[in-house]
């Protein structure tokens, strides 16, 4: 049985991934972005929502993720982080899909997560020399920091909790505040919290597609089938401008 990481171990890990990203080691992660970067392909498509997210790795090493729409963004980010251990760093990679169960493999996929998208350095910049030392970090600090890393308010209170950096009473509190309307008080924008990318699709999907029908190795039949996840509400055949 796979043993759990520490959070040395998964600190370790995630700067790896920075850095072969090309990313320091206090920068927020654009998820998207990375995952080009890595040359995967992910597709955002409503599944049912105890699922947040399924992914599975070729033989060639291609990478493919598909993830939940109907999450909030937040955890959608959190989502990729997680699956993103489990193509790389998982010694026994399968197909896996995410859901809510934690057995060690997951719990270190989480560990990962969170690190990789909440770094420590990065987090401690944003803190006032007051709420380090006290524990207790103010709303509109927390609020700059889940967008700064655009994550979720549980990823990042369980990241503070882990860098001993949040008193648990201040957890309490925190839980007690409306998301969104907290958020709009503060004159910030609330889509973290809501459902969205769906359809959206990360990676050379389409282009593979079409370049086994140029080659004869899929029919149009099944050409057009792929393409289908491609549901921008438009006809195909209109690519004129209304400029």
């Amino acid at each position: 049985m796979k043993k759990a990481i520490s959070l040395n171990e998964a600190e370790t890990l995630a700067a790896k991934l920075r850095t072969s990203a090309g990313l320091n080691e206090d920068e927020p992660v654009n998820t998207k972005v990375l995952l080009r970067k890595l040359n995967a392909i992910a597709l955002f498509k409503p599944l049912m929502l105890a699922c947040s997210g399924v992914s599975c790795k070729s033989e060639s090493g291609k990478m493919f993720l598909l993830i939940n729409s109907e999450c909030p963004i937040g955890r959608q980010n959190f989502t990729i982080a997680h699956e993103l251990y489990h193509l790389l760093y998982d010694e026994n990679p399968k197909p896996h899909i995410m859901f809510s169960g934690k057995d060690a493999e997951e719990k270190n996929a989480d560990i990962f997560a969170s690190c990789l998208l909440l770094p420590k350095n990065g987090i401690i910049q944003m803190l006032s020399p007051e709420e380090i030392r006290s524990g207790k970090i103010e709303l509109k600090t927390i609020l700059r920091i889940e967008h700064m890393f655009e994550v979720s308010r549980s990823a990042l209170i369980v990241r503070l909790k882990s860098l001993h950096l949040i008193r648990q009473s201040e957890i309490k509190q925190l839980e007690t505040f409306p998301l969104k309307r907290t958020a709009r008080l503060y004159g910030y924008d609330t889509s973290l919290y809501e459902r969205g990318n769906e359809n959206v699709i990360i990676g050379n999907y389409g282009e593979m597609a079409r370049t086994l029908f140029e080659e004869g190795k899929i029919s149009e039949g099944h050409y057009n089938e792929f393409m289908s996840v491609f549901s921008y509400g438009e006809s195909q055949d209109s690519d004129s401008s209304g400029c």
